[in-house]
């Protein structure tokens, strides 16, 4: 799967139209004054105002009084950003800018958005929910990003920004409980160890029961069990030397997401339901079973958990030559999950899925930044090297294996309709290589006019191998020999290469008031297919 896409962009920017609390102003009859903040979107500090592209920012302390404690949550409070999660609550999420994403659960196909903490690229999907805390701000940049960004994205980019450590002492907590036993916290402490060094420690957690009742366990379900913790230290090496140093991790540990089945057969006759009676939910899966009539109660036998570990380091290097400053981030990060869903929904174990993937990946960037009397200009360059490995298994009617041949079977008891009884395993290995090259170059004609110029190399390759099989599985009333009964192997690689631009003008029309127009495109590159039994790897 290929694809580029291109953008005319054109806007006003204005005090009434970019601020840090529009969310908050929507939501009143008050006139709320606008807030302007600084932000980072264009890699060097402006004042949200100046920006001439589409640009929604959000001051830290903002997101809290909003109620925003996921990445997910970002897409409640930002315009024309969607951000779905199929997979429950943890999981990994669909993003959607502009109506630009990427409907593919596959955890090894990373969406057109991107993703950045503290400049650091998130490029495992599994790994893009994360609980998030302690921010200084967040800002959601709308189109093709590639001319500034070291990993390329077509629909645009999500930057998160932590609190940095500060010279003076600052300590902060917060708690909070709701419905459902719902218990969240939130604490950061930090400041000066001495002249050179300051350092920064924040860990947020929450849990809950869950809105979901189970009526087979008498439990809830659906509810949040997850721990955060980031630690920063800055270092002042010298006037023209500085650094920013980090690690963090997270984990999210609680029963899996539970769903609501949609029945499309009558309990009675097993007969195929009409639109409105599957509507009306009195209609049952393919052993009788109907939901409780309560849309928040079900009735679940498979209660594993979803685990989620998330962790890195990273460390910033800036370097002032003169009127040119050196920037160097290096990152590593690792990401480990499995999601042990209850795909049927029922207390029958019709279908489970176990989707298990790990990945860990490092990146290196490099950027040379400057200032003219009339130009400021960034260029890079970006290398990533990304492996990602999935264990995925799917086991298909064991709830009638009984009742198939094998010790103290029937030998001629074959209930399934045909259908086979089986437990499949899918084995994949993707390797990705990307490096790039980028730069802009904005250049004022006039002080009041101004230009950009951007473009961009893009080269990757990914390497892709994989395995399935049949594993104790029964077909036809037969038992598999040996217990394994392998379907496929592949061992493929692709090869990618793009140059993309950006043009643009921007004009002050008042001391608040700023049009600008531009174009630009983006680039993504294809993919393998990392779902289930997929015998055609290719996308």
């Amino acid at each position: 799967m290929r694809g580029m896409q291109a953008g005319l962009l054109a806007g006003v920017s204005a005090a009434a139209l970019v601020c840090a609390t529009c969310a908050q102003a929507q939501t009143t009859d008050d006139v709320t004054p606008v807030e302007d903040i600084a932000v980072t979107a264009q890699k060097r500090e402006q004042s949200l105002q100046s920006v001439p592209g589409a640009v929604t920012a959000y001051t830290g302390e903002t997101m809290r009084e909003l109620g925003v404690q996921s990445s997910a949550d970002v897409a409640r409070v930002v315009p024309n950003v969607e951000i779905g999660l199929p997979g429950g609550e943890g999981n990994q999420p669909l993003i959607y800018i502009r109506g630009v994403g990427l409907s593919d659960t596959s955890s090894n196909n990373a969406g057109p958005n991107g993703v950045y903490v503290d400049e650091v690229y998130v490029s495992s999907p599994g790994a893009q929910t994360f609980q998030i805390f302690d921010l200084e701000r967040v800002e959601v940049l709308k189109g093709p990003q590639g001319t500034l960004y070291g990993r390329n994205a077509t629909g645009g980019a999500i930057n998160f920004i932590s609190a940095k450590p500060r010279d003076e002492f600052t300590a902060q907590a917060m708690a909070s409980y709701g419905s459902f036993n719902t218990l969240t916290g939130e604490a950061a402490v930090g400041g000066a160890i001495n002249d050179a060094v300051r350092v920064r420690l924040a860990a947020a957690g929450a849990r809950s029961d869950g809105y979901i009742r189970n009526e087979l366990s008498g439990g809830r379900e659906n509810g949040k069990g997850y721990f955060a913790v980031r630690a920063l230290m800055a270092v002042d090496f010298s006037e023209d030397l500085d650094a920013l140093f980090s690690l963090h991790g997270g984990r999210v540990d609680v029963r899996a997401p539970q769903y609501r089945s949609l029945g499309v057969l009558d309990p009675a006759t097993g007969a195929p339901c009409d639109a409105a009676s599957i509507r009306a939910g009195v209609c049952g899966n393919v052993l009788g079973y109907v939901n409780p009539k309560g849309f928040y109660t079900g009735s679940y036998d498979r209660r594993e958990r979803l685990e989620v570990e998330n962790w890195g380091a990273s460390a910033r290097f800036n370097w002032t030559l003169g009127d040119i400053t050196l920037t160097s981030i290096t990152a590593y990060d690792a990401n480990d999950k499995v999601h042990r869903e209850d795909t049927d929904a029922s207390p029958l174990a019709l279908m489970a899925i176990d989707y298990g993937v790990r990945s860990e990946t490092f990146t290196q960037e490099v950027r040379l930044s400057g200032k003219g009397e009339r130009t400021d200009w960034v260029a890079g360059a970006y290398y990533l090297h990304e492996d990602l490995k999935q264990n995925q298994t799917v086991d298909l009617f064991r709830e009638l294996r009984f009742l198939t041949p094998g010790e103290g079977a029937d030998p001629a008891g074959d209930f399934t309709g045909g259908a086979p009884v089986l437990f499949s395993r899918a084995l994949n290995d993707q390797k990705t290589e990307a490096a790039a090259l980028f730069g802009q170059i904005e250049y004022a004609i006039l002080p009041e006019l101004r230009a950009t110029v951007g473009a961009r190399y893009n080269y990757e390759k990914k390497q892709f191998s994989a395995v399935g099989q049949f594993e104790d599985a029964v077909i036809g009333g037969v038992a598999i020999p040996g217990g394994v009964l392998p379907l496929y192997a592949f061992d493929q690689s692709a090869r990618f290469e793009n140059a993309s631009f950006k043009l643009g003008l921007d004009y002050d029309l008042a001391e608040r008031v700023m049009v600008y127009g531009g174009v630009s495109t983006g680039f993504k590159s294809g993919g393998f297919n990392g779902g289930f039994l997929s015998f055609d790897p290719v996308e």
